[in-house]
C-alpha cells in the first residue's frame, strides 16, 4: 500500500456536517502520516498487503447509490425474520429498517458526533483503519440501552459495486448495562476488482451481551482489509464469528480488550479457500482485568493453491490474575500445492493463570477417509463428509444461530465446486 492512493483531498471532497468534516480532517492527517503497512512487521507478515499498493483503488463517495441489489434481497429472504437491517452500497446507506418489536431507545442510524465514531479513547491500528475514520462517508452506530433484550439479530449488509474503488464500512455498536444484541455484517460485491476496509468496533458494558458475526462472501477478484475491536467490561460478553468466504486477498483482524473483572471475549471462525485465494485472521486478545476469559476456535480447508495465514497473541496484564485464554487454529488442506501459516503467540505477565494454544495444519485424516472407503464411500465423496463435519464443529460456535444455515450453504457450494474440479482432473 502506498498513502497517495488516499489523500487528504479526498477527505476533505467529502459531504456531510461539519463535525463529521473536522473528524475527516483530523483523521487523514494521522493517516498520512502513519506508516504503509509491510509484510516485515510482525502483525502483517506472511501477508500479501503489498499488492494492495498496485491495485489502483480510489475512494468513492458512495452518491448516486439507490436499490437493494440483488445479493442482499437473497440474504434477506434466507435469513427470515430479523430485529432490523441496514443495507449500504458503495458505503453509502440506501435503507434502515427496525422491528415494532425492539425494545424503545434502541437507535441505528448514522453517527451525529466525533464521540459516537470511535470506543474510548481508541486509536487507529494500522494506515488502513486510519484511512476507515478520513474517509468514511456514511458512519453507522448501533446503540442499545440499559437492560433491553433485543432476540432476533440486526443485520448490516455492505455491498460494492463500482470496479478500482475503495470503500470504508463504518460501524460503532454500544450495548448498556445488561442488554443484550446480536449483530450481523454481511460483505458482498458484484464480480469486480475493489477494495473495501471496514471497521467496527463494540463497547460492551457492565454484564452486557453482544452476539457478532461477519459473513465475508466477496466476488473472487476483491480485496479486503478489516478491523473489529471491541472493549469488554465487567462481567461482559463478547462473542464473535467469522466466516470468510469470499475474496482474493481478504483479511479479517480482531482485538478484544477485556477490561472489567469476568469479562469474556470468543471469536470463532470458519473459512475456506480456493483457487488463489489467500485468507487472512489476526487475532489479539488483552487481558486486562481480573479472571477475565479469551476463547479462539478456528477451522478452515484450503483447494487449489489457495492458503491461509492465522497469527494470534493473548496477553495477560500482571494485574490479570485468574484469567483464562484458549487458542485453537486447525486447517485441512485439499490439494498439495496449498498451504497455511499457523502461529498462536501467548504473552503471560502473571503466573495465576490458565492458557494454552494449539495448531494443526494437514490433508484430511487418512483413518478417517479409509473408515468410510471401507464401508463403500467413494473417496471423493469421503473427504466431503470429513470436511463437511469438519466445518459444522466450527459453525457450532456461532453466537448468531440464523446465520449458520446461511453459512453451511455456501460452505457446500464451494465444496461442491471443488468435488466437480478434482474430479474433472481424475
Amino acid at each position: 500500500m502506498s498513502n497517495e492512493l488516499f489523500t487528504l483531498e479526498a477527505s476533505a471532497d467529502l459531504g456531510g456536517p461539519d463535525w463529521l468534516k473536522a473528524f475527516r480532517d483530523s483523521a487523514a492527517k494521522v493517516a498520512a502520516g502513519t506508516p504503509a503497512p509491510s509484510p516485515e512487521l510482525e502483525g502483517w507478515r506472511y501477508s500479501r498487503v503489498e499488492e494492495v499498493s498496485t491495485a489502483g483503488h480510489q475512494p468513492v463517495s458512495g452518491a448516486g447509490a439507490s436499490g437493494v441489489p440483488s445479493a442482499v434481497s437473497r440474504y434477506l429472504s434466507e435469513l427470515g425474520d430479523l430485529a432490523g437491517h441496514v443495507i449500504s452500497v458503495d458505503g453509502q446507506i440506501v435503507e434502515i429498517f427496525l422491528s415494532d418489536e425492539v425494545p424503545d431507545g434502541v437507535t441505528v442510524g448514522l453517527a451525529e458526533s466525533a464521540e459516537s465514531m470511535r470506543v474510548g479513547e481508541s486509536e487507529p491500528t494500522d494506515a488502513f483503519a486510519a484511512w476507515n475514520a478520513a474517509l468514511s462517508t456514511a458512519p453507522l452506530v448501533i446503540s442499545v440501552p440499559r437492560g433491553a433484550d433485543i432476540a432476533a439479530p440486526i443485520a448490516v449488509f455492505n455491498h460494492v459495486t463500482q470496479p478500482s474503488s475503495a470503500v470504508f464500512p463504518r460501524l460503532l455498536v454500544t450495548s448498556g448495562e445488561n442488554s443484550s444484541v446480536a449483530i450481523l455484517e454481511v460483505f458482498s460485491s458484484e464480480d469486480i476488482r475493489s477494495l473495501v476496509v471496514p471497521v467496527t468496533e463494540f463497547s460492551a458494558t457492565r454484564a452486557s451481551r453482544i452476539n457478532h458475526t461477519v459473513v465475508q462472501d466477496l466476488g473472487p477478484q476483491m480485496q479486503q482489509i478489516a478491523f473489529t475491536g471491541a472493549e469488554v467490561e465487567q462481567e461482559a460478553t463478547w462473542r464473535s464469528a467469522i466466516a470468510a468466504l469470499g475474496g482474493d486477498y481478504a483479511r479479517q483482524r480482531v482485538d478484544a480488550r477485556l477490561v472489567g473483572r469476568g469479562a469474556t471475549g470468543t471469536v470463532a471462525a470458519a473459512y475456506l479457500g480456493s483457487a488463489d485465494q489467500m485468507i487472512d485472521l489476526r487475532t489479539f486478545q488483552e487481558h486486562v482485568a481480573q479472571d477475565t476469559t479469551s476463547e479462539l476456535y478456528f477451522k478452515g480447508a484450503l483447494a487449489d493453491r489457495s492458503n491461509s495465514v492465522y497469527t494470534g497473541m493473548a496477553r495477560i496484564h500482571s494485574n490479570a490474575r485468574g484469567s483464562s485464554a484458549d487458542q485453537a487454529n486447525r486447517v485441512i488442506k485439499l490439494s498439495e500445492d496449498a498451504w497455511a501459516e499457523s502461529v498462536p503467540n501467548l504473552e503471560i505477565h502473571n503466573n495465576d493463570v490458565r492458557c494454552a494454544h494449539a495448531s494443526a495444519v494437514g490433508p484430511v485424516d487418512r483413518d478417517q477417509r479409509f473408515y468410510l472407503e471401507s464401508r463403500g464411500v467413494p473417496t471423493r465423496a469421503a473427504e466431503r463428509l470429513i470436511v463437511d463435519g469438519f466445518f459444522d464443529d466450527a459453525l457450532s460456535h456461532f453466537p448468531v444461530p440464523e446465520v449458520v444455515t446461511l453459512v453451511s450453504s455456501r460452505v457446500d457450494e464451494l465444496l461442491n465446486r471443488e468435488v466437480a474440479h478434482l474430479e474433472g482432473r481424475t
